[in-house]
């Protein structure tokens, strides 16, 4: 199971093959063209976090949050949703758009987090595909790369 992050309005999330799982407090109130399968809140900044609005202030706290958690209790959280959608990866979603400058957002910290315990990298698919471009797989994205 490999991992990827993205916003919620990425339009290509549907043909990406890729299992879509909220990582947010809430629930979009926009329609999406694509469902999402399960939310996992633990990976959500708790409610009194989004008050810091700077990374380097924010990044400790989230990873002392996820420290918490552990990387075993969420792998198996993430294995069990991809082994109940026929093993496919998926990409881990909430609503910034981090393709803009100087943007960045909880799941980039937790893509952070994971690489550094796990080895793992996770990447996010506005900046491996924009969102504006033409629906691609996962795997015509990696190829279409090189």
């Amino acid at each position: 199971m490999k991992l990827y992050t993205g916003r919620y309005k990425h339009k290509q999330i549907a043909d990406s093959g890729l299992v879509p799982v909220g990582i947010t407090l809430g629930v979009p109130k926009f329609p999406l063209p694509y469902q999402v399968v399960e939310y996992v809140r633990e990976l959500a900044p708790d409610g009194w976090m989004f008050q810091i609005n700077d990374r380097a202030a924010f990044t400790p706290k989230f990873y002392a949050k996820l420290d918490r958690i552990g990387v075993e209790k969420i792998r198996r959280q993430l294995e069990r949703i991809s082994r109940e959608h026929g093993g496919r990866d998926l990409v881990l979603l909430c609503y910034e758009d981090v393709s803009k400058p100087r943007e960045w957002c909880h799941r980039l910290v937790f893509a952070e987090w994971w690489g550094s315990k796990t080895g793992e990298k996770v990447e996010e698919l506005d900046l491996l595909y924009p969102p504006d471009k033409g629906s691609k797989t996962v795997t015509q994205l990696t190829f279409s790369l090189f």
